[in-house]
């Protein structure tokens, strides 16, 4: 699926990109935030983690927030390197 390609993405999701580009960091903008850490709220496998992001957009979508995700430990928890992760 080619998501640069307006043909290929569903329309909420084309709908939600959007309304989260021109409502993202905006005086007044309401958000909903996806927590996902080991010390507080541990979010399973892989599986559990894609489940949880498409709800969480949906979600915003529906209620007309930004969706965010805080995950600020990666895969099963390990520790990510003292001088950050590349992206």
């Amino acid at each position: 699926m080619d998501f640069d390609s307006p043909e290929q993405t569903p329309l909420w999701l084309t709908d939600y990109i959007a309304f989260h580009k021109a409502n993202r960091g905006q005086p007044g903008a309401k958000y909903v935030v996806a927590t996902c850490n080991t010390w507080c709220c541990p979010c399973g496998g892989l599986g559990d983690r894609l489940r949880g992001i498409l709800y969480i957009l949906m979600i915003a979508r529906i209620h007309k927030r930004c969706a965010q995700l805080d995950a600020r430990t990666p895969g099963n928890g390990a520790t990510p390197p003292q001088q950050g992760a590349e992206v």
